[in-house]
């Protein structure tokens, strides 16, 4: 049974990979809609597209916009380098004031699934952990929320399942922080990020919410650890079909091609030979690491 929506803050310089994506989302995440959040630019793309619904984002939030993110960080620091950065995670959060819904599922943009993934388990939220530990995401959660890190692992996915009433009473815990300039919860944010890592990333949205969530609603999640490749872009460039992908399945129940990667033509010239294909591509991928000692992965 479809049970919620998924929500896609997107550029639109990245719809075009976006559109590749959807089919596969829909195949194997099966949401009621696919709610595309961008700007009123895209929306003329979108029309006429079964299951996929626009959403402004300069009318998720009263007073949340590109231009007002880019303005609160050059008050701050002086530099609006990261704004787009910031601003997408402030439209996840905001999204809960449009839900109609008990709850929605974010997912990014560059990320495809590749198995069936369900989100809700024996009336459980099912959250994804990974390892990483970014200290800036924990010292500006404990400025806004009063907590520390709650899990040694961490809630940064390539998405992740969100209970509208708990996000929006974060929120609300948020905005009633009266330590912190600003009224709204983005502005709160901002003004909570230390001024040496605004520029870089000074806050998870995930981060925060998983916090949040179980620290005050463990009962109404359970954990996993999904196999995900980040790095489909060095493997495979942006030119990828349905062959590469079904191989890729093999070894890994997503796979993301982000933008900020870069193609490493010898790795992606022995991935597309046929012989190779013959292996798992996470032991190819595994002996690749090891090789490069992280400079392209990394």
């Amino acid at each position: 049974m479809r049970m919620y929506n998924v929500v896609i803050p997107v550029h639109k310089s990245d719809w075009p990979l976006l559109k590749r994506n959807i089919p596969y989302i829909f195949k194997y995440i099966n949401p009621k809609f696919i709610i595309i959040i961008s700007s009123s630019e895209l929306e003329k793309y979108l029309k006429n597209m079964d299951r996929i619904l626009f959403l402004d984002e300069n009318k998720v939030f009263g007073g949340l916009s590109y231009q007002r993110v880019e303005a609160l960080l050059r008050q701050r620091n002086g530099s609006c380098k990261r704004t787009g950065w910031y601003f997408q995670q402030f439209l996840k959060m905001a999204y809960a004031y449009c839900c109609e819904d008990p709850c929605y599922l974010l997912w990014d943009a560059d990320t495809i699934p590749l198995t069936n993934i369900p989100f809700i388990y024996k009336n459980k939220y099912i959250l994804d952990l990974k390892d990483e530990h970014h200290r800036p995401y924990f010292e500006t959660i404990k400025k806004l929320l009063g907590i520390n890190k709650i899990k040694t692992e961490s809630f940064i996915a390539e998405h992740m399942i969100i209970d509208k009433m708990i996000m929006k009473e974060l929120i609300y815990n948020i905005e009633k922080n009266k330590d912190l300039d600003g009224e709204f919860f983005f502005e709160k944010i901002i003004n909570a990020i230390s001024r040496k890592d605004i520029d870089g990333s000074g806050f998870s949205e995930f981060e925060t919410y998983g916090s949040y969530a179980v620290k005050f609603y463990r009962e109404h999640f359970s954990f996993r650890r999904l196999s995900s490749l980040r790095e489909g872009k060095i493997l495979f460039g942006d030119n990828f079909d349905e062959k590469t992908l079904n191989w890729i399945s093999k070894s890994f129940d997503i796979v993301s091609f982000e933008k900020k990667s870069k193609q490493d033509r010898d790795i992606a010239f022995i991935c597309n030979n046929w012989l190779v294909r013959c292996f798992k591509l996470k032991w190819i991928w595994k002996l690749y690491k090891k090789i490069k000692q992280g400079v392209y992965y990394d």
